[in-house]
């Protein structure tokens, strides 16, 4: 996600399996299924913003989950 500069805002993290993604994802995300954040955090595009995760819905914890794992590895204010 830009701002209206063109700089990056936010980075929007996909925390879904690979499935799931290909089944569709907000435009523009970066797909990183939480298990393999540890791993696969560092590609990350702009580690100087925030990280927002999405899954599936509200009941889903995956956002969660990665939000947590991201934040635990240093990613900036990492929230679901």
């Amino acid at each position: 996600m830009l701002t209206a500069g063109g700089d990056p805002e936010c980075v929007v993290v996909d925390s879904r399996s690979t499935e799931c993604w290909d089944q569709g994802h907000i435009p523009g995300a970066v797909h990183l299924p939480t298990a393999l954040i540890p791993d696969q955090a560092g590609d990350l595009p702009d580690k100087s913003v925030p990280v927002v995760t999405y899954c599936w819905w509200p009941g889903c914890n995956g956002a969660t989950r990665a939000a947590l794992a991201l934040a635990e590895l240093g990613a900036p204010r990492a929230a679901p």
